[in-house]
């Protein structure tokens, strides 16, 4: 079997060679000859002719390298090397350069295509031009931040079993349970952290992930008759910042489920999000329960999630206030326009 449009060196591929080539070739492909000096490319199709730009009177005879320019990684050539020297597969993802002159990640798979015998006749080269979001920059962006965002992660979970740890009036294994249920707050809020191809991730679009938090709540919640709602302006926040205010929204939707209503009885937490005419934020959580019973005055530090809220909030150089009475709760939280910075 002959493939179509081949170079001249072709006459010795035979037909199981050609058809394994073929069968393993869903993209753009080429094959050389390590046979011939500096092992020339015999074959290439129409795939790989359009992502290079050019022309297979262009292509055949020549060594892959022309593909290569300035900013190409020499570890990744040698790596290309010596798998060839080794007769060795190898997948790397390259920086090559477009005939008129532009660069494009292209991932590469090169695989010897051997006789019966075990002799390598050829080399196959199969490419895929990689998308914005799969190019090495950004997976090595996206692994610094998960990095940054761990750290921060078992940052807070330090300070949640610290804050616990004080509490010395409560039974421990309430207090290690409390501790377990506002670390999955926690792992939850970080999971919902997610982004489309092309974001910015040094950002959210607070009301998008807010919306993912109270959902999750209320879904989690013990009260199946109460309901969260969200009514929120469209606004970006700094990653970290968006998880403190998360927690504090998580924490007062969480306290007004478990405590305003009684039990199986309807209801709404109501949560709603704006911006301040001077670029800040004003963020309210309202119930229509029952109120806080006489004498309790929240946020205090006295109950632990008094304090985080108040802590949270004072990271944040925000305030927090709270009415309630026999028709409901209001905590309201307001932050200036530096919330909103990436700094």
């Amino acid at each position: 079997m002959r493939a179509p449009d081949a170079g001249p060196f072709l006459g010795e591929l035979t037909e199981s060679v050609a058809l394994q080539f073929l069968a393993a070739a869903p993209f753009s492909l080429v094959l050389t000859d390590p046979r011939q000096p500096d092992n020339p490319i015999v074959y290439a199709n129409q795939a790989f002719c359009d992502i290079s730009g050019y022309p297979k009177s262009e292509i055949i005879g020549r060594n892959c390298r022309f593909l290569q320019g300035p900013a190409t990684d020499p570890h990744t050539v040698e790596r290309i090397q010596k798998a060839l020297r080794d007769n060795d597969e190898v997948m790397v993802d390259i920086l090559n350069y477009h005939k008129n002159g532009t660069p494009f990640w292209n991932r590469l798979l090169i695989s010897p295509l051997r006789a019966p015998d075990g002799t390598v006749l050829f080399f196959s080269g199969v490419q895929k031009r990689l998308a914005a979001e799969d190019q090495p920059d950004n997976q090595r962006a996206a692994i610094d931040e998960l990095h940054h965002r761990v750290k921060n992660h078992l940052a807070m979970v330090r300070s949640l079993i610290r804050m616990h740890g004080r509490d010395n009036s409560a039974d421990p294994r309430r207090i290690l349970n409390d501790a377990a249920n506002r670390i999955d707050v926690l792992s939850l809020l970080y999971e919902q952290l997610t982004y489309r191809p092309g974001e910015n991730r040094q950002a959210v679009v607070l009301s998008d992930y807010l919306e993912r938090i109270t959902l999750a709540i209320g879904a989690l919640g013990d009260q199946d008759a109460v309901q969260v709602s969200l009514q929120a302006d469209r606004f970006t926040v700094p990653v970290e910042h968006a998880v403190h205010i998360a927690m504090i929204v998580s924490e007062c939707v969480t306290n007004a489920m478990q405590h305003a209503f009684e039990e199986g009885a309807d209801g709404l937490v109501a949560v709603t999000v704006a911006e301040r005419a001077d670029g800040g934020i004003r963020i309210q959580i309202r119930d229509d329960g029952r109120g806080f019973p006489d004498g309790v005055n929240w946020p205090s530090r006295n109950s632990l999630g008094g304090r985080l809220a108040l802590e949270l909030s004072t990271a944040l150089s925000g305030e927090l206030d709270v009415v309630s009475g026999p028709s409901g709760t209001t905590v309201t939280f307001q932050a200036p326009p530096a919330v909103r910075e990436i700094s």
